[in-house]
Order: structure tokens, then sequence, then C-alpha cells
């Protein structure tokens, strides 16, 4: 048989049985079908989102047709939720709106200004994402594996204890496996785990909300008729879409919500009455007008086929990286098939060790938080001449920043302190390591068009002994104090802008 063309599966009694509206939008959210009358995008502004509700007439229907349309629909997802073995393979191609290329392109270049933004640097930059994915499953286990333009490759199998992922940017970074003992992230967006207590769930959006709806209980509204891609359709509401289902054929055939608008195609029937779109598209749009189009096409679903138990096993390769979370901290190391139980059980010790040392060292920096903040030192000023600690306190809170040059993640605090020394009245201070250069710190400095104090330690190695005052463990760190000198905050990371 070729899967490409046909499906497996054997005819199937369904019950009725009470189904929450956010199972009814994972089916929905499957994907989004390419139709001839959704207008071109390729010109990056698209139409309004108005311009693609059909024309709604009143609908003489009774009470009765409805429920069999309701019945229909809670029937099919029913019937895909209760699949026990499956394989399911499917395309998709993304494409970015010419605004919202330009919009992503400008903010990445705001937040890396030191780095060259493209999209080799930065994949998901790319106007166009393709992606490819296979899901296969059985009662308990799941393998599925996704190749991406933006994303690289990520595969994830969960063998009914816990999660293998293996990750591979195909950028500079080299390729990971991580350990898990849970099934979480997008894998568990992605199929239903009925024995592993995973949500019911196939492509559910998980930011969205539907205040546990259930249709059964709250049946959706009857707005009225449409023709609708050449068939009669009827249009149902419910608190937050409306419905486009075949009068005749009880087929999804559209969904659409205040940003969304999706459209389904090529049915296919999977079983006795259970049809599955194989085809879709679902055009997003923002407050400028449409921002992303996401066309899918489902390549093969077959159901019952009994998959091998090596299919939910990943054999990791020599010299790869693994990081392994099902701990309470993180292990990392790397992959050698030669190594002893007694040199990994070494591993996880070290790691335990560590993890130990930081968690006290964390409480050592929330110790500080209260106290006199300690002087910066000897060492160079730049902007300004020689601040004290002491000499500043009642006079005005301040905000020292805490990093170095070669840091990639300090450039966000250096932008946050670009855009602070025009509006806070707080007295910022950015202090870098010892180690660093003054013509290192100066093209920082004017780099992101700072003109706050900076403060390089005078100690002749490492980051200096003001950052050991400081209890700084990671970068950048801010500590904020206040007018009378003590510490009111310490913090690993930019804070945001706002």
């Amino acid at each position: 048989m070729d899967e490409h063309k046909s499906i497996s599966g054997s005819p199937t009694n369904i019950k009725r049985f009470r189904l929450p509206i956010v199972l009814v939008v994972g089916l929905l959210l499957l994907a989004f079908i390419f139709h001839d009358r959704i207008p071109s995008t390729d010109s990056g502004t698209g139409p309004k989102l108005s311009s693609q509700i059909p024309n709604v007439s009143e609908a003489d229907i009774s009470s009765h047709e409805l429920q069999d349309i309701i019945d229909a629909l809670v029937r099919t997802h029913h019937w895909f939720k209760s699949l026990p073995l499956g394989r399911f393979e499917y395309s998709v191609t993304v494409t970015k709106s010419d605004a919202r290329y330009e919009r992503d392109i400008a903010e990445e270049k705001a937040s890396f200004p030191d780095l060259l933004v493209d999209e080799t640097t930065f994949p998901t930059l790319a106007r166009e994402w393709k992606i490819h994915q296979s899901l296969t499953f059985d009662e308990s286990r799941l393998v599925c594996v996704s190749r991406s333009n933006a994303f690289g490759i990520q595969t994830e199998a969960w063998d009914g204890n816990s999660l293998t992922r293996y990750v591979d940017y195909g950028t500079t970074q080299d390729p990971n496996y991580y350990l898990k003992s849970d099934v979480s992230g997008a894998m568990s967006k992605l199929a239903w785990f009925p024995q592993v207590g995973t949500p019911a769930i196939w492509f559910y959006d998980a930011t969205a909300s539907y205040d546990g709806l259930d249709w059964q209980q709250t049946p959706p509204t009857l707005v009225g008729k449409t023709c609708f891609a050449e068939r009669d359709c009827v249009v149902l509401r419910d608190a937050h879409h409306h419905w486009i289902v075949g009068r005749e054929d009880y087929k999804l055939y559209g969904r659409y919500s205040r940003n969304d608008w999706e459209q389904f195609d090529q049915h296919r029937e999977v079983t006795d009455g259970i049809f599955w779109p194989m085809a879709s598209i679902r055009m997003r749009y923002g407050k400028e007008g449409l921002e992303w189009t996401d066309r899918t096409t489902v390549i093969s679903l077959n159901i019952d086929d009994v998959p091998d138990d090596s299919v939910f096993q990943m054999k990791m390769e020599p010299g790869v990286k693994v990081c392994d979370l099902r701990e309470k901290y993180p292990v990392v190391f790397t992959s050698d098939p030669n190594r002893t139980e007694e040199e990994l059980a070494k591993i996880y010790a070290e790691a335990r060790e560590s993890h130990d040392r930081d968690a006290s060292t964390v409480r050592r920096s929330r110790e500080l938080i209260g106290r006199v903040a300690p002087e910066l030192g000897r060492g160079t000023w730049l902007n300004s001449e020689p601040l004290s600690i002491n000499e500043l306190r009642g006079k005005r809170s301040l905000l020292l920043g805490f990093g170095y040059t070669a840091c990639a993640p300090c450039g966000n605090m250096l932008a946050l302190f670009s855009k602070l020394q025009d509006t806070s009245t707080d007295q910022l201070i950015l202090v870098f390591a010892a180690s660093d250069s003054i013509s290192d710190v100066e093209k920082k400095l004017d780099l992101y068009n700072l003109d706050c104090p900076a403060f390089i330690p005078s100690d002749e190695t490492g980051f200096g002994e003001v950052f050991e005052r400081y209890r700084v463990t990671g970068y950048p760190t801010i500590v904020a104090i206040d007018g009378s000198g003590a510490v009111t905050s310490h913090q690993i990371g930019a804070l945001s802008n706002e």
C-alpha cells in the first residue's frame, strides 16, 4: 500500500461523549488549507480579516439537524483522541509578511547591536520556514521527528518512562541530547498520551484559553448559512470562534476568530463517517494586518500500524553533548560508549557538588540584601571622576551593572542602561572585569551610546575583588542600592525595559 496515497484503518463504532471545546480546537489547529479563493500574501500587507469572512444569511435549520452536526464533530475528534497506534507525517510552510519580517530584523538588531544580524546567525529570521514533521505512537510511547530551516533537527522519543530529546540547530552550536523524566514543551502539544497523563490534544495552541467550556453542556449557537468552497454550509459560533461546517457532509471547512482565519480542504475518510482534512491554510493577523501564513499538507496518516520497539529508542553517537535534566539540577557530559559506570557515577557526583556550591552562592547573594553596599575599590573610571558608594549615600539610589566586554548576554544590560540613562533618576554605574582593557570598554560604551560612569577594577587578573564582594556569579548581574546605601535587589540577567 502506498502510504502517501491511502490510509489504513478499520471501521470503529464511536459512542457520543462529552468533549471540551479545547479538544475540538485542537483538532482544527491541525492545519491550514490553501484554497484559490484566499488572496495571495506575497505583497506582505494582505487583506483585512473581515474580507475573508463569508456572507451569512438566515438558515432554516431544525434543532435536530443542528445537533447532528455538533455530534459529528464530537465523534470525529473522539475517534482521533482514542487512537492507540499510528503514524502521522505532514509538512508546513510558514511565510512572514514583509512588515513582520522587517520588524523581526529591527528587533534583533536593537537587541544585539554588536552582532551580525542575518538568517545565518538567527535562522528564525528567515522570511519562510519549511517544516517537516512525523509522529509515531502507540498506547504509551511516542517519537516525534522535526526538520526545519529555522529550527534545525529536533527528535523527541518518549519510551513510557523518560524523554530523550535530540537537537541540532544546524549552526555553530553543537548537537545536544537532553534526558527528561516528563513529557513537556512542544512535544506535549503535538499528540495524545493516554497512559502518561499529558493533555488529550492534537495540535493544541497552549497560549489559548477556553474556560473549560463543553459543547454538549454549552452548545454553539447557529449564526446562519453560507455558500463556502462551493458547498452549502452552516456557521456556528461559540464563545471564541466561528465554525464553518458542511450542511450535508458535516465536514469542517473553516474557522475564524478575531485575528485568525483557517480553511480546510482535501478531507479523507479514515474510517466510517470520520473525515480528516489533509491540507489547510491559516492566516494570522496583527494590528498592522496580515503577519503570518501557514500552509500545511498531511503526507500520510496510517492507523493501527504496530511500530517496532527500536523506533522509540535513541542511540547517542560518541562525542555528542548530553544534558540530563532528570535530576533537580542539570548533569552535562560528553557521550562515550567506553565510559564505565564508576566514571559516569563520578560525573553525576561532581554535578551534585557543583549544584550544592551554586545553591550556597545564591544564598550568600541573598544575604547581601538589606546590608550596606560595599565600596567598589581602586580602579579606572570612564565618563566620570572617581565615585564612592559611601559618598553617594543619602543623595540618590544606585544601579550597578556587572559584566565584561566578551559577554554576549551583557549586551542586553548595556542596551537597558543606554535607555535608563535618559529616563531614570538612579545613578547608573557599569562595572567591567579587571581583565577588560580600557580600549575594549570604550568601544562598548560607544557602541551602545553610553555616557554613564564605568569602572574597571585595578586587580591584575580575573574579574576583580569587587565581583566577589558583590557576590557576582553570573553575567550580567544588576544590583540595586537605595538612598540609604543598602542593597535592595541582586539579580542575574538584565532587567526588562519596563
